[in-house]
């Protein structure tokens, strides 16, 4: 069964909304995050996306993503939904089963999906 895929207008309030997160998220990680990038559909100005914030966390290892390190970005939200289909990346939803506001993934700094995600991005941009 496929879902149905709702596109937006683009919106003014995404940046905001993903720079509101980034600096949560770089409170909770500290040096822990080395990089965080908005990605996704919703960081492309003027383009119509899916209105799910995409944010993308570069780590030196994923060893630095422990329980409690999963504890506090529970506490902002964000649940930890392993995908053994994407071994290079840890994904995190906040919102219900497929009505998530957010999606956070996390990759290992300069790894081919982190640069990959970042080039994508930029390309569009």
């Amino acid at each position: 069964m496929t879902s149905k895929v709702t596109l937006s207008n683009y919106s003014t309030l995404w940046p905001q909304e993903f720079e509101k997160d980034r600096l949560r998220i770089l409170a909770l990680l500290g040096d822990k995050a080395k990089q965080i990038e908005h990605v996704g559909s919703t960081s492309i100005p003027g383009m119509a996306a899916k209105p799910i914030i995409d944010i993308a966390v570069a780590v030196e290892h994923f060893s630095i993503i422990d329980d409690g390190t999963l504890a506090l970005l529970s506490q902002i939200g964000f649940e930890y939904v392993p995908k053994e289909e994407f071994p290079n990346r840890m994904f995190f939803r906040r919102g219900e089963w497929g009505k998530g506001t957010h999606h956070l993934h996390v990759y290992e700094y300069q790894s081919d999906d982190w640069k990959n995600m970042i080039l994508f991005r930029d390309y569009l941009t």
